[in-house]
């Protein structure tokens, strides 16, 4: 969770960027890129698009600035900002596509990280991907919801803003979520504190 502290200084950040601070539009991008390239990589492999997508975003912040209403949480408001621009762009290109292989939808996907010490020192790699397996049994709708509550740590009112849903929907798709990841993870025989491990990891880290 971020602390009152941070939070203070994310809303500075935002109105230093508002009042035309250069210094602070610039913090504002290499802090959230990754966050954003994370997010829209589930959606579509398109490097390209996901870093037009990116900077096209950017770009529209700063010319906006002035009219962009006051924001509380950069990371909601930009994540939010994010889904609406790859959405567009998917649709956008796939007008522009007439092979049928390529039409199909990128789907949600979940990919267990390089730098996941702390599942690899636990559990071998076959059961680490079990896990993944396991996050991948989900709905498209589920993963994502799981990925911004546990993995981003947006609230459900946030969740419900960014993905056009109501407050209820979201907790309904977490309770369901993380009821078939606890079916599907035991089905492979991972024991309790894997499952509190995994929780730990993909469901309450905090990446910005």
């Amino acid at each position: 969770m971020d602390s009152l502290e941070n939070l203070k200084s994310k809303e500075q950040l935002w109105s230093d960027f508002q009042h035309g601070s250069e210094q602070a539009f610039s913090v504002l991008y290499n802090t959230y890129f990754n966050l954003l390239y994370n997010y829209a990589s589930k959606f579509t492999s398109d490097k390209d698009l996901i870093k037009d997508c990116i900077h096209d975003l950017f770009i529209r912040l700063w010319e906006r600035r002035d009219t962009t209403k006051e924001v509380t949480s950069p990371k909601f408001y930009l994540l939010k900002a994010m889904r609406h621009s790859i959405f567009n762009a998917l649709a956008e290109k796939k007008k522009l596509v007439h092979d049928e292989e390529h039409l199909a939808e990128d789907r949600f996907e979940f990919v267990l990280p390089h730098e996941s010490l702390l599942i690899s020192r636990q559990i071998s790699k076959e059961q680490q991907e079990h896990i993944v397996r396991a996050l991948n049994t989900l709905t498209d709708r589920q993963k994502e919801v799981i990925f911004l509550r546990f993995y981003n740590n947006l609230s459900y009112e946030e969740i419900a803003a960014v993905m056009d849903l109501h407050v209820d929907s979201c907790y309904n798709l977490v309770s369901k979520a993380l009821g078939l990841l606890k079916k599907n993870i035991v089905k492979v025989g991972l024991c309790l504190m894997v499952i509190n491990e995994i929780k730990l990891y993909f469901f309450l880290k905090d990446t910005v």
